[in-house]
């Protein structure tokens, strides 16, 4: 990978868990904006619930984003293992998904929003995660 720093997936307290049971808290200190291949050295949040909503958390949760899950493609039963699962979703006129993925040691979360202030199509790598 040119330019982007692979971060481990270890020590993660996610045991067996199936993301659309469980609420989950995923971290990450930056992403990949895929319109401009620009990285963006951003802390951000995710916490999922079930299958039920996604918030997107910013600035230290100053801002909090809440999408309601309208539609679910897939079944990753255990996050611990490889596997995938896309979530619709819409919030305020915004609608799109959240694409959960781990190849290998490598989870990473795709946001592919259109609305509101324009699209949005972004690539976060997760550095930590724990069940709350």
């Amino acid at each position: 990978m040119v330019g982007i720093a692979v971060i481990l997936f270890t020590g993660y307290s996610i045991h067996a868990q199936d993301l659309s049971k469980s609420k989950i808290q995923w971290n990450s200190n930056k992403f990949i904006d895929l319109l401009s291949n620009d990285i963006i050295n951003k802390s951000v949040q995710f916490i999922t619930y079930d299958n039920t909503k996604i918030e997107w958390i910013q600035k230290n949760g100053s801002i909090v984003y809440s999408f309601k899950i309208i539609s679910i493609n897939g079944n990753w039963s255990d996050v611990n293992t490889n596997g995938s699962i896309s979530f619709g979703v819409a919030f305020d006129g915004i609608t799109g998904s959240f694409s959960f993925s781990r190849i290998d040691d490598v989870i990473k979360i795709r946001l592919d929003l259109k609305g509101g202030a324009g699209d949005i199509k972004n690539e976060y790598t997760i550095t930590n995660a724990e069940t709350l």
